[in-house]
């Protein structure tokens, strides 16, 4: 396995970590948020706390993905060859000014 591989390993493990902790840890202040309630209507504040393991496991879905395309596609893709697009000079002399 080539460096990078392992750097994605790495970096995706530290990731999924960080979605489990949103996974856990936003549940349980989920569950915490049906204790207090919004004033004008009365709605339980869980229903904004809903969205952190929610995205906790869109993160892990997607670190997933990414470990999968790279186990199964390879982790190295080759670099598109740079174009040599050539740059016109830029005219940055002073034009003396006519009539004021």
């Amino acid at each position: 396995m080539r460096d990078s591989g392992r750097l994605l390993w790495l970096f995706t493990g530290i990731v999924l970590g960080v979605a489990a902790c949103l996974i856990w840890f936003g549940y349980l202040n989920y569950l915490r948020g049906f204790g207090s309630f919004r004033l004008p209507s009365g709605t339980p504040i869980a229903s904004l706390y809903a969205a952190i393991p929610l995205s906790g496991v869109l993160i892990g879905l997607f670190a997933i993905e990414q470990l999968v395309n790279g186990i199964t596609k390879g982790f190295e893709h080759p670099e598109p060859p740079e174009e040599d697009l050539p740059i016109p000079p830029v005219d940055t002399s002073v034009q003396p000014r006519v009539g004021l």
